[in-house]
Parts: C-alpha cells; structure tokens; sequence
C-alpha cells in the first residue's frame, strides 16, 4: 500500500516518529495517527473509510452545495438520494473489507 501511517500510542519513541514523519512528509498528510491506542483500529478504519471513498463524496456533495444545488429543495435532495444511494453503498463494501 501507498500510504505511510504511524499509530501513535504515546510512547517517546513513537512521539518522535510521528514528529519525524511530520518534520519529512509535511502535516495535515495522516502521516501519524495520534490518539489512545484503545481507539488505534477505531482511527485506522476510519482512515481507510475515508481515503477509500467517503471523501469522494463529501468533496462532491460540498460542491455540489456550494456551486448549484438547493439544500432545501425536497425535489433536488430526492434526486440526490435516488442517483447516489446505490453509489453510496461502496461504504458497505470498504467496510467489509476492512474487517
């Protein structure tokens, strides 16, 4: 796999990894997960859930918002629903595949 991801369970040694790859790949990349390592499998399938398609459709559905649709309107919202739903259901798949 592509990505380079560090979970974070608080030691020293793993702090300055994580400050490492933050230092060479840059911030903000999801290069070190931080956080309990109780909540370790919690932030790593969220990350892959994520990066495997729910970000494709909240940049979409932003977009959508903000340059042309209605939010309020019923007609639009159910248009949305019928032509996504079975799009959106991919998430179901991600998520098996996780497990």
């Amino acid at each position: 796999m592509g990505h380079h991801h560090v979970l974070d369970v608080t030691t020293e040694v793993k702090t300055a990894v994580c400050q490492f790859m933050d230092d060479y790949r840059g911030t903000g990349r999801g290069s070190a997960i931080r956080g309990s390592v109780h909540n370790q499998r919690v932030e790593r399938n969220w990350l892959e859930m994520w990066n495997g398609c729910i970000n494709l459709f909240y940049d979409l559905f932003m977009s959508l918002e903000e340059q042309l649709l209605k939010p309020n309107s019923e007609e639009q919202l159910f248009a949305l629903h019928c032509l996504f739903t079975p799009h959106i259901q991919c998430i179901e798949t991600v998520r098996t595949t996780i497990k």
